[in-house]
């Protein structure tokens, strides 16, 4: 019995041993190498993102970032999402940017946050794809993402939700890439990120819809229909996405806004969506696409369709090719919805192309070892990476100026054409000589970015205009918009009012109630006089003060007026 019990003790003692070997081996220096390499590479990457990123810091804000960042400030302030400010967002888009307003509303210091953000999310990639790709395929990956997000035909340069929603993707499916044969808690928080994305912007539904079927090809088995770990992984990841919901509406049913909040989410957005038709939403797509492609970055995505087609080849299992080119397609269908094709919806889709740029040179190399056995293995390496490096010199070099010395007003004016946003800065600097901190601004136009740049408050709840002067066959809200826009002005008698005469602030449908343009004339030329005038053409801008502007005439259609209260 001793000797049994001595033999059990020795085979314990070698297993202990054995595994003390193994745990020892993973801090081998050969190991520890890989880890500083890897500390390298992600350092090399920031650098690059910073550098990049530190030049487009003081770029003027568009209107979409202002009113989000505006709304940040405001529930801050204590102000109630879809009561003292709305839009057609769900609510985690408010506290995303109320996020970002904690440490700041300037220009510096919204786009510092988001270049934080746009540096997690550079991270996440490369730790997702290196145990994949390896650690070449992953640099790559990582290394175009901070160039494609930064493109100038997607409005990359700006503080866009998107970003936001990108960095809640790369999260979840740093998540979902991690389970493997057992579901275990990975799946809630898979389900949790992907739920955040969504939460930030309503297509990225797409990607929460990729996770359930990537669970669904990672544990079916067509042998047993309800196995049973997929049933476990449906009910893990559907509770981290149940999670977020129940969280985050209930944050909004606790204020008391749930009735509104739906409106404004559900009901309205839909109708806001459903205003462009299936051809007219083809002729948005084939134009960002084009400007997209002939800015340089073809060379980035017909890589990717390269990395699409090559993951085919490469040595990684027959489900995972499969979830890898699902990816690439519910990417894309992100951009879909609406039929709006708006640039920045692109963000969502050229993250995933960055980690196809990386399978294109994982499978370039892949394909190098297997039919061209005679190649060295060293150059098995480095003929694909040597290859990129030229694609991306000849990108570069297209771009250089826009990456080394960004013209503001230029790459503003090439992004949106005769949108107000370069003019909305001067503006500012004109009114912050006359107002104080926390005054009342009244504005009569879309350019919630005039508040920040002025740290005043808005003289109405309702500063996005488009809604106020949208369809009304379709809605009866902007008759009453308009309504509570007038009271809400007349009771702040702001000293300044702003008055955007610009298509693309009001966006005024033709069928829209006319009630407030009547009563606009009439209010300004009663209680206000004009210090401002602002002209603006295709090939630059006028601008007038005080007693010049009494005696200018506009020349051109877009015209803003800067009008000061009479005493």
């Amino acid at each position: 019995m001793k000797k049994n019990n001595s033999s059990q003790t020795i085979q314990t003692e070698k297993i202990v041993e054995e595994f003390e070997l193994s745990q020892s081996s993973t801090l081998s220096p050969k190991n520890k190498s890989y880890e500083i390499i890897d500390v390298v590479l992600l350092t090399l990457l920031a650098l690059v993102l910073i550098f990049l990123r530190n030049k487009f810091l003081k770029i003027p804000m568009e209107r979409d970032e202002g009113a989000y960042i505006l709304f940040g400030r405001q529930l801050l302030e204590g102000k109630i999402p879809y009561i003292d400010f709305f839009d057609t967002r769900l609510p985690l888009l408010y506290y995303a940017y109320g996020f970002v307003a904690l440490f700041g509303t300037s220009l510096a210091q919204t786009a510092t946050m988001f270049m934080i953000v746009q540096a997690i999310t550079t991270c996440f990639i490369y730790l997702i794809t290196k145990n994949t790709m390896g650690k070449m395929g992953a640099f790559v990956a990582a290394f175009s993402y901070i160039f494609l997000s930064l493109a100038p035909s997607l409005n990359g340069f700006a503080r866009q939700s998107e970003h936001f929603v990108n960095l809640f993707l790369v999260a979840g499916l740093y998540f979902l890439f991690q389970i493997k044969e057992i579901p275990n808690k990975k799946v809630v928080w898979a389900g949790v990120f992907l739920c955040l994305a969504m939460m930030v912007k309503h297509n990225a539904v797409t990607v929460l819809v990729f996770g359930g079927l990537y669970l669904l090809i990672e544990f079916y088995n067509p042998e047993k229909l309800l196995e049973q770990r997929l049933i476990k992984a449906i009910l893990l990841f559907s509770a981290g996405v149940l999670g977020v919901i129940i969280v985050l509406f209930g944050s909004i049913m606790l204020r008391g806004a749930t009735n509104e909040m739906f409106y404004w989410a559900f009901v309205h957005s839909g109708l806001y969506a459903s205003r462009v038709g299936f051809s007219d939403g083809l002729s948005l797509l084939e134009n960002n696409m084009t400007r997209f492609l002939n800015e340089g970055y073809d060379v980035f995505f017909y890589t990717s369709l390269l990395g699409l087609l090559l993951i085919w080849l490469t040595k990684i299992s027959s489900k995972a090719k499969l979830q890898w080119s699902l990816l690439y397609l519910f990417a894309f269908l992100a951009t879909v919805p609406g039929f709006q094709f708006y640039a920045h919806y692109f963000l969502m889709w050229v993250l995933v192309m960055a980690f196809f740029v990386g399978w294109a040179v994982v499978g370039l190399r892949d394909m190098i070892e297997e039919y061209i056995s005679q190649v060295p293995i060293k150059l098995q390496t480095t003929i694909p990476i040597i290859l990129f490096i030229s694609g991306f010199g000849w990108h570069f070099s297209n771009l250089k100026q826009y990456y080394l010395t960004p013209k503001y007003t230029q790459i503003l004016k090439n992004a949106y054409g005769a949108n107000p946003f370069p003019e909305s800065v001067e503006i500012a600097d004109y009114l912050k000589q006359h107002v104080q901190k926390g005054e009342t601004l009244g504005v009569f136009g879309s350019e919630q970015q005039l508040f920040l740049y002025t740290d005043t408050k808005p003289a109405s709840r309702h500063t996005i205009m488009y809604h106020l002067v949208s369809d009304s066959t379709r809605s009866e809200k902007s008759a009453i918009w308009q309504k509570e826009y007038i009271k809400e002005v007349e009771e702040a008698k702001p000293n300044y009012f702003v008055r955007f005469d610009q298509g693309t602030s009001l966006l005024r449908d033709p069928k829209s109630p006319t009630l407030i343009f009547n009563w606009l004339d009439n209010y300004l030329n009663q209680n206000y006089e004009r210090v401002g005038i602002v002209d603006i053409f295709s090939d630059g801008t006028v601008y007038k003060w005080d007693t010049e502007a009494n005696n200018y005439k506009p020349q051109s259609t877009e015209v803003i007026y800067v009008m000061k209260r009479k005493k």
